[in-house]
């Protein structure tokens, strides 16, 4: 009886999720009454949780380059207040009928396989990640569910230009995400913070947490595991602490900031005064431009941490489980970061690390992954967004 009507429930539930997407499809349809309006765009950020990422970065030099753009962001934050930007809820008519009637379209998820794209509207993929560890798409497409497939495989297809910081990730675009169409090849907006001054950043995580000035920073940014499980980040605080305050000298707090997938899980974890939690701090650049040491285990992050030109260490106490869970891109053996799978190794680590030779090869591993990102990136992808939008009459 109990799993009869677990299946009528299934079943319900089921009819109710393709009766509203009927009706979402429908709505679409009647928004096509409206003209699509070209100075009007339209941002979005990790399915709209968040006012970050390489779409904020895209936002603000558009608004510096024409201020008279009609901006909207989709994003679920009532109190987000953004500024320059009309502020919706998204996955609501609304939403959707900004995004029906909007000329361009800035983001960096998957959108949904019911949502139709017009003629003349123009959709740029920025994605969320530099380069990555761990494999994705068409590379797990046997870990994928045939929702996601078909939406992936649908968003591509929409997608005008997809925008790449390195030739690595040009190559990964076109071998596992379902696309054939124009990449930008001019870097990532995102990464602008990674060439210019980061004392002004510092300063900024400096007051947000209270710190003093002459706070030398190291961020632990862990990325998530399928069962929501914390385990796995037991860095043992108090020893690193110490161990970075004999290698480097000075004042050293430890920002820890955990996956958004897992942030209502932070409070889990130990700290105290130098022990922080960061997981409520927005811009993750912001706090790798801060520090002088990036630490974390599977994240695409330590990427960032390189191109940041930051000492970058790999704590990776579940390897043999994680690997049974990811496949990756790339062995950890063969990146230039120092590899820990205990706390033992991850003090050596710091006590050991030597500046001289991990610049020499993170210089060779970058280019090998052929980086072009630099100070003015945003700028570049904005004007030639802009070109687009005009017609590329200057292609």
């Amino acid at each position: 009886m109990t799993a009869l009507l677990k299946k009528a429930k299934d079943k319900l539930r089921c009819c109710r999720s393709r009766l509203g997407i009927k009706k979402r499809q429908l709505f679409m349809r009647c928004c096509r009454i409206f003209p699509v309006d070209k100075n009007k765009a339209v941002f979005m950020s990790y399915q709209g949780k968040f006012y970050n990422d390489n779409p904020r970065a895209v936002f603000e030099e558009l608004v510096r380059q024409r201020p008279d753009m009609k901006c909207v962001w989709l994003i679920s934050d009532e109190n987000a207040g953004i500024k320059h930007a009309r502020t919706v809820l998204p996955y609501t008519y609304e939403a959707w009928y900004h995004l029906a009637t909007a000329g361009l379209w800035v983001d960096n998820m998957r959108k949904e396989k019911w949502l139709p794209k017009r003629r003349k509207q123009y959709y740029v993929q920025t994605w969320h990640g530099s380069i990555a560890l761990k494999k994705v798409e068409k590379d797990t497409e046997d870990t994928l569910s045939p929702e996601y497939i078909a939406s992936a495989k649908h968003d591509s297809e929409m997608a005008d230009l997809f925008i790449a910081g390195n030739r690595w990730r040009a190559e990964n675009f076109r071998n596992a995400f379902w696309y054939n169409g124009r990449i930008l090849l001019l870097g990532l907006p995102k990464s602008d913070i990674f060439y210019k001054d980061p004392a002004p950043y510092h300063r900024k995580v400096c007051r947000f947490f209270g710190a003093e000035e002459d706070t030398r920073f190291c961020v632990y940014l862990p990325t998530f595991r399928k069962d929501g499980s914390v385990d796995c980040y037991d860095i043992d605080y108090r020893r690193l602490h110490k161990a970075l305050v004999e290698k480097w000298g000075g004042s050293w707090r430890i920002l820890v900031r955990l996956h958004p997938n897992i942030k209502n899980r932070s409070d889990e974890l130990s700290y105290d005064s130098t022990v922080l939690n960061a997981t409520s701090y927005k811009e993750t650049n912001e706090l790798t431009a801060a520090s002088e040491l990036l630490i974390t285990d599977y994240s695409s992050c330590m990427f960032d941490g390189l191109e940041a030109g930051k000492r970058v260490l790999i704590y990776a106490s579940d390897v043999a489980e994680y690997m049974n869970e990811r496949d990756l891109y790339f062995k950890l053996e063969e990146l230039p970061f120092p590899v820990a799978e205990n706390n033992d190794g991850l003090i050596g680590n710091v006590l050991g690390f030597d500046d001289e030779a991990y610049e020499r090869n993170t210089a060779e591993f970058k280019e090998q992954l052929g980086f072009c990102n630099g100070p003015d990136s945003s700028e570049k992808v904005v004007s030639y967004i802009l070109n687009e939008l005009n017609g590329g009459n200057e292609h």
